[in-house]
C-alpha cells in the first residue's frame, strides 16, 4: 500500500497535474484507484445544499426589498422610536439587512449602510470592467452557507423593544450568505469591522482564470452572462486537471459524504455553485497518448455528470433545491496499478469545464451575528398576515 501511494505521488507530480490542481489539496489520503471509486453518488437529502438568489450588488445585495420587488436605496430607515410604532407585519416586509439590524437593536443600520458601498460596483476595486456589474454578488457566500447549514425554515425573534421580528427562509439565506461573503472575510476594514481578517479555512484545486492574464489568456466576451452562465468559454488552459477532479469528486462526495463548490463560468464571470452529486459512465479505453502523464499504461474515456444547486429567487417558505447538471467528457490516465495519475478533456464531448473547485469549513456566526446561530436552527413557522 505504501509503495502504491508513493508511486502515485511521484507519477502525479511528474506530469499529470500542477501543484495547484493536485487532489491532495482536498485530502492527503484520497483513494486514486479508479476501480475502487464509485461511479455515482449523491448526498443524502438532509445534506443537500439549498438554492437562493446571489443578491446582486447593483440591486443593493441583501438590502434589496425582495418581498416588494423594489430596490431599497430610497427606503427611509426607521428610527428606534418609529420601530416601536411598527406592527410585526410592517417589520416583516422590510429587507433582510434592515430586519436583522432591528433584531439586534442596531438603529444605525450598519449592514444596510455597508451594502450601499457595493451598489453598482464590484467588491474588489481592481476589477473595474463595467460588464461585471450585472452579475456581481455574493454567490461565494451563498454556496458556502448552503453547504454548511440546513435549508432554513421561517423563524422569528423578539428584540429588546419587545417587537417580534419575523424572518422568511429567504431572509435567513441572505444573512448567512452575506456573513460568509463579507463578515467572515474582511478585505477592506470599516467602522464596524476595523481589522482585516479571514475566518474561513479553505481548500482548493485549480486556479482563477482572469481576463488579460498572461498565464491564462481569454477570448473577448460578447455580452455579460449575468447568472445564466452563457459566457463564451475562455481559453484558460483548463488547469483543473480532469484526473484530479475525478479523484476529488469521487472521494469527497462518494466516501466523505460532503459537497464542494465549483466556479462553473471559466473566464471573467464567476458563478459559484455547490456540487452534491455525480454519475460516471465508462465509454472507451485506449493506449497512452503522446501527451499523457509519465507512467501511464492505459487511458479510460468517461462521461461524468455533475449535479449542483442553482440560483432561485427568494421565498418566504422553505423550498426544494433547484437542481442543474453539467456533463464533462474526459480521458483518465491510469498507471500499472490502476491509479489515476492524470487526464485530458475530450474536446468534442465535454461541457464547459469548471474554473476551479474548493471547500470551506463551517463557521459559528459571530462578529455581531450571533443570533443567526439561533435563527438558522429554528423549526417554527411564524404566522403571516392574510393577503
Amino acid at each position: 500500500m505504501l509503495i502504491t501511494f508513493l508511486f502515485w505521488v511521484s507519477a502525479a507530480n511528474a506530469q499529470g497535474w500542477s501543484p495547484a490542481s493536485d487532489p491532495k489539496n482536498f485530502g492527503q489520503n484520497y483513494n486514486p484507484t479508479f476501480s475502487e471509486l464509485p461511479l455515482e453518488a449523491t448526498l443524502p437529502e438532509s445534506l443537500l445544499p439549498w438554492s437562493g438568489p446571489f443578491w446582486k450588488d447593483r440591486q443593493g445585495s441583501i438590502s434589496y426589498d425582495w418581498q416588494q420587488e423594489k430596490g431599497s436605496w430610497s427606503l427611509p430607515l426607521p428610527s428606534e422610536a418609529e420601530v416601536k410604532a411598527l406592527s410585526a407585519e410592517q417589520i416583516e416586509a422590510l429587507p433582510p439587512s434592515v430586519k436583522f439590524d432591528i433584531a439586534r437593536n442596531r438603529y444605525d443600520y450598519p449592514i444596510f449602510k455597508a451594502t450601499e458601498k457595493y451598489a453598482g460596483k464590484p467588491r474588489f476595486s481592481q476589477r473595474l470592467n463595467p460588464l461585471w456589474h450585472a452579475w456581481y454578488g455574493i454567490c461565494d457566500g451563498l454556496a458556502q452557507a448552503s453547504l454548511h447549514y440546513k435549508n432554513p425554515y421561517p423563524a422569528s425573534i423578539t428584540n429588546a423593544l419587545g417587537k417580534e421580528i419575523r424572518f422568511g427562509s429567504g431572509d435567513l439565506k441572505a444573512l448567512a450568505a452575506y456573513y460568509y461573503a463579507y463578515v467572515a472575510v474582511v478585505e477592506t476594514p470599516s467602522t464596524e469591522f476595523p481589522v482585516r481578517r479571514d475566518d474561513r479555512v479553505r481548500k482548493r484545486i485549480g486556479e482563477n482564470c482572469f481576463p488579460n492574464s498572461p498565464k491564462f489568456p481569454t477570448k473577448p466576451r460578447e455580452a455579460d452572462s449575468d447568472e445564466t452562465g452563457t459566457e463564451p468559454e475562455a481559453t484558460c488552459g483548463r488547469d483543473l486537471n480532469p484526473g484530479a477532479l475525478h479523484i476529488a469528486l469521487t472521494n469527497r462526495i462518494g466516501f466523505e459524504k460532503q459537497g464542494f463548490i465549483a466556479d462553473f463560468s471559466p473566464g471573467e464571470t464567476i458563478n459559484q455553485h455547490p456540487v452534491y452529486g455525480f454519475s460516471t459512465t465508462v465509454l472507451a479505453e485506449r493506449p497512452p497518448g503522446l501527451g499523457s502523464a509519465a507512467f501511464t499504461v492505459r487511458e479510460i474515456r468517461v462521461k461524468t455528470t455533475l449535479k449542483f444547486a442553482f440560483y432561485d429567487r427568494a421565498h418566504w417558505d422553505r423550498t426544494p433545491t433547484v437542481e442543474k447538471t453539467r456533463s464533462l467528457g474526459y480521458w483518465l490516465e491510469l498507471d500499472q496499478s490502476g491509479n489515476i495519475i492524470g487526464g485530458s478533456y475530450d474536446p468534442h464531448g465535454s461541457g464547459k469545464v469548471p474554473d476551479y473547485i474548493w471547500t470551506s469549513e463551517p463557521l459559528v456566526f459571530g462578529h455581531g451575528f450571533e443570533i443567526l446561530n439561533h435563527l438558522m436552527r429554528m423549526r417554527q413557522t411564524p404566522s403571516r398576515p392574510s393577503p
